[in-house]
């Protein structure tokens, strides 16, 4: 079996598919199986292939999340999540992938607490990125309580944030001393309504008593990312501000957040983020191409 969830909605496309490629041993070609959602949607849709068989001389399987352009750099792209390729019944299906002064922050740190390691003395510039933001909560009158920025280490070592600043064009945020570890995700909210919004998340939470920079605005704001020397690590500039990127990221509807797509992507460029319409807080979105090595038993 073999299955993903997809979701696609802009005109520039003309469906998704999930496609398995049998190859041969010299990497031809033997059968190619696929299943296709026609229909746009904002929600993500399972695309599952059951009762397949391997073809003869096939060694390897490629899995693709696939998509056609109607036409050249289309505003959403087709994004993919949670592919499986399993023997059938090994697989239970799951619902799919569902914003002026300083401020003192407090940290909740995940359960069991992890054990700090030596870091290296200086992080270089995208080694630990902005990777989505939440920014226009549909919450009028309350949005910067409920804003949120996600931060990802792309590196293999554990990175101390303490002293590191998060700010606007105004305001700023110095975070405390807490270890983002290798390959993970840490999210600075606003406030603790974060808590009530996403009682699922388990990660690691760092929340302020304030907005973050000045409260970061709808139309378009800056947000950069420094280290303790004052280093600019990653930045993103969104909507009508062209202070951190040119141009800037295009603005994302109320209630979406933008992302980094795959988690952790730094082109330094707009093409890096997408707007996601169920916000993903410690979730990084991935883009895979598989190939796996067929293991073949007897009956």
């Amino acid at each position: 079996m073999a299955r993903v969830w997809a979701v696609w909605n802009d005109e520039g496309l003309s469906n998704v598919k999930l496609r398995i490629e049998w190859l041969d041993d010299t990497g031809v070609r033997v059968r190619l199986d696929d299943i296709s959602v026609d229909e746009r949607s904002p929600a993500y849709s399972l695309l599952q292939l059951d009762n397949l068989e391997t073809p003869e001389g096939a060694v390897t399987a490629r899995v693709q999340g696939y998509t056609y352009l109607n036409q050249a750099n289309p505003q959403r792209p087709a994004l993919f999540d949670d592919f499986y390729f399993a023997p059938a019944g090994s697989v239970t299906v799951t619902p799919g992938p569902t914003s002026a002064a300083t401020t003192t922050p407090t940290v909740v740190l995940p359960s069991p607490t992890p054990s700090p390691t030596i870091t290296p003395e200086s992080v270089p510039a995208g080694a630990v990125v902005i990777n989505e933001v939440f920014y226009d909560p549909p919450a009028p009158g309350g949005d910067p309580d409920d804003e949120w920025v996600e931060l990802y280490n792309t590196t293999a070592h554990e990175v101390d944030l303490g002293g590191w600043v998060l700010a606007d064009h105004i305001g700023e945020d110095v975070v405390p001393a807490v270890v983002l570890p290798a390959g993970g995700f840490a999210i600075v909210a606003a406030s603790d309504s974060f808590r009530s919004l996403y009682p699922a998340y388990d990660g690691l939470l760092v929340t302020l008593d304030g907005p973050i920079g000045n409260g970061l605005a709808n139309g378009g704001d800056s947000l950069w990312l420094r280290d303790e020397g004052g280093q600019a690590i990653d930045a993103i500039g969104y909507g009508d501000d062209d202070g951190a990127m040119l141009p800037p990221v295009p603005a994302a509807p109320e209630g979406y957040s933008l992302e980094r797509v795959p988690a952790g992507l730094d082109t330094d460029t707009a093409a890096d983020w997408f707007p996601r319409a169920a916000p993903s807080p410690g979730r990084g979105v991935s883009i895979r191409l598989i190939y796996l090595p067929l293991v073949k038993t007897n009956p």
